[in-house]
């Protein structure tokens, strides 16, 4: 959609000067009260224009969302998997199908990221172009913030969750240090 502000305004101006020119429209047939102002109103029809910028900014955009949302959910399972972590034995297979989700969520995340950049330069280009108070650079700039926000939310959350994994791990090698010294 093209920003219409300009033509608003140019055609308020114009309206204004048509009703000034036309402030005394009864002064030829004298003071008659009786008299009432029919003004004819045309209709007019406002055509939004499709714009492809938007339209594939915004389907790119659809896309990463998706994308960020399955992350969120593989990230969600991995936290959820390393809750019950620590509690026994694990065999070798476990761990490496666990060190397998783990380099899937990296590549999904580095893929992602390269995604969110090329964006962020669409943006600049947008706004280099059209000026930094167009329309659809101030949509382009939003929904890339959007975007990378809950990305960076879904990426925080896995941090935490490798936190708290080696944490555990940690603690869990050290009860197992303190029992062997013990016996």
């Amino acid at each position: 959609m093209r920003d219409r502000l300009e033509e608003l305004q140019l055609r308020a101006r114009d309206f204004s000067e048509a009703e000034s020119e036309n402030n005394s429209p009864f002064s030829a047939e004298g003071d008659n009260d009786d008299s009432v102002a029919v003004e004819v109103i045309t209709p007019q029809a406002v055509v939004f224009e499709e714009e492809p910028i938007i339209e594939n900014f915004l389907s790119e955009a659809q896309q990463i969302r998706d994308d960020i949302t399955v992350l969120d959910i593989e990230v969600l399972k991995f936290t959820q998997q390393q809750r019950t972590l620590v509690a026994t034995m694990r065999r070798f297979s476990v761990m490496k199908k666990e060190s397998s989700i783990t380099r899937d969520i990296k590549l999904q995340a580095e893929s992602l990221h390269r995604r969110l950049d090329a964006l962020s330069k669409q943006v600049q280009r947008t706004e280099d172009l059209q000026g930094p108070t167009a329309v659809t650079t101030r949509i382009q700039r939003s929904q890339h913030a959007a975007l990378y926000r809950k990305f960076q939310q879904v990426m925080l959350q896995y941090n935490e969750g490798l936190l708290t994994k080696q944490d555990r791990c940690k603690h869990f090698i050290i009860r197992q240090l303190e029992y062997r010294e013990g016996t």
